[in-house]
């Protein structure tokens, strides 16, 4: 019976994209206030798992927007425990996006799960970002992967291959980088198009690193005629922030429907990268927050992407607001 009365648990259905990060610093971060044991529990639903999710006397829900009806149910059981329980959604903003009976759905649970003793929704875009939010969740906690570096081990390769082979290609060229899955949602076919221009291709050098994902094969073909560079594969965690080594911009331009906080986005941050971000969303309005000079420029906009793009010289970062961990996060899981 003691295995399902753990005092925190964390759980998530899967490690895809950034949950792994988060995970690991939710349990150092709340470990070290709250000096508990923190458990966490990963992978598809058992009626073992359910159980012990159940018994958890404080259960945080990461990623809740992949499984909000599992999320519903263990709030609601949960509260009739009497026991507290929080979720994480990093997609709330899609709410504002066009309506869907899907959306006005969770618009109409997560109005009632803000009224359920002993439940917190937490969206990782900042209230000061997007205030229509405060209607949703009980607090914004900014993104991990904004602040998350100091409570991992990483270092730096100075004999990395990859960062070499970059190097070789440059020919004293601005090297652009784009990271991780490559679909329409990250602006793929946008960047290889902006890559068919002779004067760009003088000047910049593109780099693509992570694997192609629904979307069409004669993106990366095209690209790689062109001079690009193309690593279409699945890249660990630590091979990213190694690539990140070798950039001058990093490419977070990505898709209107696909407004949202972006990891790729907040490791630039954290290691002093300018970003290039598409102009009206959530990001440029990140850049505009923490006082980053950066590229913003209008989505598909061909010919003002190249005018922007040839008129852009680089410059190293002097940010005058860096993200920190955030001081409401003792508030946030109540850990006084």
């Amino acid at each position: 019976m003691m295995s399902f009365m753990q005092n925190w648990i964390v759980f998530d259905i899967s490690t895809d994209g950034h949950r792994k990060s988060y995970i690991e610093v939710l349990r150092k971060k709340i470990s070290a206030f709250d000096g508990q044991k923190v458990v966490v529990e990963i992978g598809p639903l058992s009626r073992d798992r359910f159980f012990r999710l159940l018994g958890a006397q404080r259960l945080i829900c990461l990623t809740i927007d992949d499984y909000f009806l599992l999320f519903m149910v263990l709030c609601f059981i949960r509260a009739f425990l009497g026991r507290k329980t929080w979720g994480i959604s990093i997609r709330l903003l899609s709410l504002f996006q066009t309506q869907t009976a899907k959306r006005s759905f969770k618009k109409f649970f997560l109005r009632i799960l803000m009224k359920t003793p002993g439940c917190r929704i937490v969206s990782i875009t900042p209230f000061e970002q997007e205030p229509r939010l405060q209607s949703f969740a009980h607090f914004s906690l900014l993104d991990i992967q904004y602040w998350d570096l100091p409570y991992h081990d990483h270092q730096t390769f100075l004999n990395d291959p990859l960062s070499e082979r970059i190097q070789k290609l440059r020919s004293g060229r601005q090297v652009v980088m784009s990271l991780g899955r490559q679909d329409p949602d990250k602006g793929t076919e946008f960047l290889t198009k902006i890559y068919q221009d002779l004067e760009i291709q003088k000047k910049f050098l593109f780099v693509v690193i992570g694997e192609l994902r629904s979307a069409k094969l004669e993106w990366l073909e095209d690209f790689q005629k062109n001079g690009g560079l193309w690593i279409n594969e699945y890249i660990s965690d630590e091979i990213l922030l190694r690539a990140y080594q070798s950039a001058d911009l990093i490419w977070t331009c990505y898709h209107p429907q696909y407004d949202q906080s972006s990891g790729i986005f907040g490791r630039a941050i954290q290691l002093g990268k300018q970003t290039i971000v598409r102009r009206g969303s959530q990001l440029e309005k990140s850049q505009k927050l923490y006082r980053q000079e950066s590229i913003s420029i209008p989505w598909m906009n061909i010919a003002k992407a190249k005018e922007i793009f040839l008129n852009f010289e680089h410059q190293n970062q002097h940010l005058d607001v860096l993200p920190t961990g955030p001081t409401n996060f003792v508030e946030i899981f109540e850990l006084n």
